[in-house]
């Protein structure tokens, strides 16, 4: 799993639950997708005068500085977005800044801001192995929010059919390996605590999804077989118009899979949060 995506994930996770109960008991620095990197800065950017350069200000050092910022400033939920920008983004999915666009939606009760992430390595050699600056930029403010609703059901049935047809295809090219790394993520949508094996187990509040969110975003992280070398992607198959078709066909429900599961964020606590507590005076 990209790591980029990985962080987005945990943001909104984590970020849903503070904006519901009010504190994080959770340490972002001990999450393995947090610990290369030097700074995770969410910033806003702006103009000073219509043809000048736009100033980023920084809101806060950290995903709990800003999850209380936002809860400041009456955001209701965090949702995950994604926009393609070509037909083949599984071909670019394992490299910084390819695979497409994974945007964070901050909503409000009358509009929605997007932020996205931009990761720039900023010491290859840093002792402590912390080699990543990563900046969240609010890149479009005050648009309408954008209420797109899943069946998951029917995603993890898409899932499912396209983990059996890329299995048959990768043992009919003798690719034993990649063929039984499919069945084990077709396996995960059946599995009752699909989350045991995976090294991403704390990505977010698991008691706050369903079982069959957890199923869905656990398999999709273990089918995310799009990197550089000696990845699926890697020319391992003879036949590349049938594994261009299928992996293609796999990214975009893996993608799906990863959106819907994020989304579906329902909280299972049954005191009543400090929003709600506020709304009620």
């Amino acid at each position: 799993m990209n790591d980029i995506i990985a962080q987005v994930i945990a943001i909104i996770g984590y970020g849903n639950d503070y904006l519901q109960v009010g504190n994080l008991l959770y340490d972002f620095d001990s999450n393995c997708i947090f610990q290369y990197c030097k700074s995770v800065d969410f910033i806003y950017q702006k103009k000073k005068g219509l043809f000048s350069k736009k100033v980023e200000m920084l809101i806060a050092d950290s995903p709990t500085g800003w999850f209380k910022y936002l809860n400041e400033k009456g955001c209701l939920k965090l949702r995950l977005h994604f926009k393609s920008q070509r037909p083949d983004d599984y071909m670019t999915a394992g490299f910084v800044g390819g695979g497409g666009i994974w945007l964070i939606e901050t909503v409000f009760e009358d509009h929605s801001d997007f932020w996205n992430a931009e990761w720039s390595s900023i010491n290859q050699n840093a002792p402590d192995n912390k080699i990543w600056q990563v900046k969240y930029k609010c890149i479009s403010k005050d648009r309408p929010t954008i209420d797109k609703q899943y069946d998951l059901l029917e995603i993890k049935t898409r899932l499912k059919n396209s983990l059996t047809r890329i299995e048959s295809f990768a043992l009919e090219e003798n690719l034993e390996y990649w063929g039984k790394l499919f069945e084990s993520a077709r396996r995960l949508l059946d599995e009752k605590n699909p989350y045991k094996d995976s090294y991403l187990q704390d990505i977010l509040p698991k008691n706050n999804y369903s079982i069959d969110a957890l199923q869905l975003l656990f398999a999709a992280f273990s089918s995310f077989v799009f990197g550089g070398m000696r990845s699926w992607n890697d020319g391992v198959a003879k036949n590349h118009k049938k594994h261009k078709e299928l992996s293609k066909i796999l990214y975009e429900d893996i993608v799906d899979a990863i959106v819907s599961a994020v989304n579906s964020f329902c909280l299972l606590y049954t005191s009543p949060s400090p929003r709600d507590m506020r709304r009620s005076r």
